[in-house]
């Protein structure tokens, strides 16, 4: 009877100490992929930075197929971008922090930057997303490193970079309201080891979802925009880089209802209306 007892504790202790292994196992297969990010002006781990960051990879932006940087805020906590003026005139806010009202004249509390160039009129943050290599936000005041206009956090786009390997690729899509749309990247070796280009483009086009009826203007929430890019690497040695970034873009604003109606003088006064999907007054 003692020597049955001990025979099944043997079995039972062999058959915990296997199922344990195989968990351990399989633990050990699941990696953390470590994400790198320069909030901080330098390459760091963003495991490692002290300030509350949401970063996207380009995996990220093109896996839940972001086209606009409106459409960032749904994957950011704390995070809302609106646009009144179309994508090209986004209204950032983060941590409730944002513009009180629309001038040209007024800078953001919420600093835009791309490839770390500061945008500062609101006529410049539509930020058109393809061939990029991460988004950051920053959350929170950000004086520190980014200076003023930087109260509610700052915003990096970061551009894919030229590389020393041969690579292209090119995406077309359609959609509803006669929508096409076309992104591409080419990437070559120019002086091996040393000089690499990158070129890049985006190009959308889609019809309004309201018909304007005076000739020569577009219909309400029309698109029509374009982007180029295109950036050079330079390695003269392994510890001496030199990049260089051209780019050029463009974007249409929303066009919305306008109607007269008579002023306190009797003459006409042009009031700019907000229309809704059924045509009426918003």
């Amino acid at each position: 009877m003692i020597h049955r007892e001990a025979s099944n504790k043997t079995l039972i202790a062999s058959a915990l100490v296997l199922a344990a292994a195989g968990t351990v196992s399989a633990v050990q297969a699941v990696e953390i992929e470590e994400v790198l990010i320069t909030a901080q002006k330098r390459t760091e781990s963003l495991q490692d930075v002290p300030i509350s960051v949401s970063a996207l990879s380009s995996g990220d932006l093109e896996g839940l197929q972001l086209r606009t940087s409106s459409e960032i805020a749904a994957q950011v906590p704390n995070m809302q971008i609106s646009t009144p003026l179309g994508d090209g005139f986004p209204v950032v806010s983060l941590r409730g922090i944002s513009m009180s009202d629309f001038s040209l004249n007024q800078s953001s509390p919420v600093a835009i930057y791309v490839d770390e160039v500061y945008k500062g009129n609101p006529a410049l943050q539509g930020v058109q997303l393809y061939d990029l290599e991460r988004v950051e936000v920053l959350r929170g005041p950000q004086g520190t490193l980014y200076g003023k206009n930087t109260t509610g956090g700052a915003v990096n786009f970061i551009t894919q970079r030229a590389g020393f390997e041969q690579e292209a690729y090119i995406t077309a899509g359609v959609g509803t309201y006669s929508r096409k749309e076309l992104q591409g990247a080419f990437q070559t070796v120019l002086i091996d080891d040393a000089l690499a280009m990158r070129v890049a483009g985006t190009w959308v086009e889609s019809d309004g979802w309201k018909e304007n009826k005076i000739p020569g203007i577009d219909d309400a929430n029309a698109i029509d925009e374009w982007g180029g890019r295109i950036s050079f690497a330079y390695t003269p040695r392994d510890e001496l880089e030199f990049l260089l970034r051209v780019s050029s873009s463009d974007s249409s604003p929303v066009n919305y209802g306008i109607t007269a109606e008579p002023g306190p003088s009797g003459v006409g006064n042009f009031m700019y209306e907000l229309f809704d999907i059924a045509g009426e007054l918003a």
